[in-house]
């Protein structure tokens, strides 16, 4: 069966409001809001800006697919499984890399601001 475009919207919503329980979405969240009014605060060029929200969606992304992840191997294993263990943490391991970029990419900004080359 085909759905129409306003019932994706609806479940896509539905799905962001279930990301949104989870408190590490929700400290991802609180920081690139932070970070994106900071980078209007600071009037950073337009470069900079795009980098600082990219960076602030692509670790939001980063932990919704983990999130999802997570619930769906939950589902499969619902009891303790060393391999669930492992996958979760490499899961958990790749948010922290996309938060290690969009820190560099921060600390990079700020330099820049700063006067350092």
């Amino acid at each position: 069966m085909r759905h129409g475009f306003k019932y994706s919207i609806r479940n896509a919503c539905f799905g962001l409001a279930q990301l949104v329980k989870g408190r590490m979405f929700l400290m991802g969240l609180a920081f690139g809001i932070g970070v994106i009014t900071l980078s209007w605060v600071f009037d950073l060029t337009m470069f900079d800006r795009i980098a600082v929200v990219t960076f602030s969606f692509l670790v939001l992304c980063f932990e919704g697919f983990n999130s999802a992840l997570e619930k769906l191997l939950d589902l499969i294993a619902p009891e303790y499984n060393s391999q669930v263990k492992v996958i979760k943490d490499m899961l958990a391991g790749s948010v922290l890399i996309g938060a290690i970029g969009a820190v560099i990419v921060g600390g990079l900004v700020i330099l820049r601001l700063l006067g350092v080359s």
